[in-house]
């Protein structure tokens, strides 16, 4: 009686739920949208806190590309958003980049969205939630699709001919069978009836001989249908004559056809994004700050209200004026390392080209001082310092290089009000914590100094000098043996640490250990000659071990 009960209840509602996995199912097989899933699931990996994982987000957009490139309309704008969006991903090297690619990525969704109904649109978006996976075209269906197209192919001729052909060759291009979609491509173009289908095939053979990396090939087929196809289309054209130079490694000659495209008609989003890869072009493959800045500020003065322009006035700006702030830096080290004051000069030219692009720069301003007072111009120095928070008081980098400039002028307690900020702001750069631990040492405040080497210790256990200078603060409080343990480890990571070897000199004297303290003081000496104190401890040691 109890089973029978229990069927009746629950047996409608298990009908109900084998009915939604059918539904389901014969919903992701026919009619999801695996290219709107593919990129959404690509965005939600290039949105994650974690490191994604590039090659799984490459092979996504790859299989996204494909299945754009055997659609039945070709809509160009979109495929190009994902080529360059994948390009971005696979030779990114910093987050900037990752971003960028993902704005790209964002914009391609963007497109789906419109084209597609709102309740299949939220069927696409739960499907790519609960299986957040890439989608791949159903190999068996197209397969079928082209077994029953190649049945009936004989009763077609003339430009019905030519359609057939040209949809068989794409549904071999969703397969990857390149062979095949190759052989169809051909036929297409044999029967003349019709230019603009034979423009068509030739256009897509281009394409898939870019697929298969036949990039020469490709260029002739495109210069073959120049002007001969809608303008949309065209500019596709002149834009994967650009994208062909690129994959065969001419990155010159690809950013200038994409100057060229733009030039040609500026309000053309296609011709906008192929502006906005050129200045990509020049700024992270060819590193050229100048000509990336000209293509930059080019696309956002003619067209400013574009997304793209927007985006390059606002995104790419400031990045080609990092690429001169960088130099800048690299500059100022190469000075402080090997001494030479025109690197300082040389630095302060970098920073103020950066300015030059984009004037809210706050380490620009950061770096400038930098440069100010390595030349000597204590005043200039504060003043850029000063600016740089005024722009970037949450910047962790220009609160620390204020206090490094507040330091060296003598004043202490502004350079320790400027490091405890910078260790707020960013809690995890073991620098930080170094540098306000040695201004708390230096006021002889050795608690707060411990605590702020500890810290440093804790985030970077193979920081030598916090080592050292926590070792120096327990040999302080008479704490020897802890300081020894300390001391060793920092001349274990760093064996000529002149200041580590004499300090634990120092320690191994207090604990009477007088020929391990000799041993330690003649290598400082031979490390450096009149270090400190190091004749007068050698001296005491003589009297001590009696000879």
């Amino acid at each position: 009686m109890k089973t029978k009960t229990f069927f009746k209840h629950f047996y409608p509602l298990i009908i109900a739920f084998f009915a939604a996995v059918v539904f389901f199912l014969s919903y992701n097989h026919y009619l999801l949208d695996k290219s709107f899933v593919n990129l959404k699931i690509s965005v939600k990996k290039l949105t994650a806190k974690t490191l994604p994982d590039i090659r799984e987000i490459e092979a996504i957009l790859d299989d996204t590309y494909i299945m754009e490139l055997a659609a039945a309309d070709l809509n160009t704008m979109f495929m190009a958003e994902i080529n360059f969006g994948n390009v971005i991903v696979q030779k990114a090297t910093n987050k900037d980049q990752l971003d960028i690619a993902r704005s790209f990525l964002e914009s391609a969704v963007g497109k789906k969205k419109k084209a597609r109904p709102v309740l299949l649109r939220a069927l696409d978006s739960f499907s790519a939630t609960i299986f957040p996976f890439g989608r791949k075209e159903n190999a068996s269906l197209l397969e079928k699709k082209i077994s029953r197209l190649r049945k009936d192919i004989g009763i077609y001729k003339g430009k019905p001919l030519q359609l057939k052909y040209l949809e068989i060759a794409r549904l071999y291009i969703g397969l990857k069978d390149w062979d095949n979609a190759v052989a169809y491509l051909k036929k297409v173009i044999q029967i003349t009836g019709d230019s603009q289908v034979s423009s068509l095939g030739m256009l897509y053979l281009g394409l898939v001989n870019m697929e298969t990396g036949k990039y020469s090939e490709a260029i002739e087929m495109f210069n073959k249908i120049k002007g001969k196809l809608p303008e949309k289309i065209d500019e596709f054209v002149f834009y994967q004559e650009g994208v062909c130079f690129y994959n065969e490694g001419s990155s010159q000659e690809a950013a200038a056809r994409f100057e060229k495209a733009f030039i040609k008609r500026p309000s053309s989003e296609l011709n906008q994004l192929a502006q906005f890869r050129a200045g990509y072009i020049y700024l992270y493959d060819i590193k050229d700050g100048f000509k990336a800045y000209k293509a930059f500020i080019q696309i956002s003065e003619l067209a400013p209200l574009s997304k793209l322009g927007m985006f390059a006035k606002e995104t790419m700006l400031p990045l080609v004026s990092k690429l001169y702030r960088d130099k800048g830096f690299n500059h100022l080290y190469e000075g402080y390392k090997f001494l030479k004051e025109s690197k300082f000069e040389e630095a302060l030219e970098q920073f103020n080209l950066a300015l030059k692009i984009y004037p809210l720069d706050a380490l620009a301003y950061s770096g400038k001082g930098l440069a100010f007072y390595f030349l000597k111009k204590p005043e200039e120095a504060l003043s850029e310092g000063r600016k740089s928070k005024e722009l970037g008081s949450r910047n962790a980098d220009v609160l620390a290089n204020l206090g490094f400039l507040y330091y060296s002028l003598g004043m202490i307690d502004e350079a320790i009000i400027e490091l405890q900020e910078a260790v707020k702001v960013k809690p995890k750069v073991d620098v930080f914590h170094y540098d306000l631990g040695t201004l708390y040492l230096l006021e002889k405040e050795y608690k707060k100094a411990k605590k702020q080497f500890k810290e440093a210790i804790n985030i970077n256990p193979d920081f030598a000098y916090a080592r050292n200078n926590l070792g120096y603060i327990l040999w302080l409080e008479q704490n020897y043996s802890e300081a020894k343990g300390f001391l060793e480890r920092a001349i274990s990571l760093n064996p000529q640490y002149i200041e580590a070897c004499y300090n634990l000199g120092v320690v191994l004297y207090s604990l009477g250990n007088y020929e391990e303290a000799k041993e330690k003081f003649l290598y400082v000496e031979q490390l450096g000659v009149a270090y400190r104190r190091t004749k007068w401890y050698l001296q005491e040691i003589k009297k001590m071990l009696g000879y």
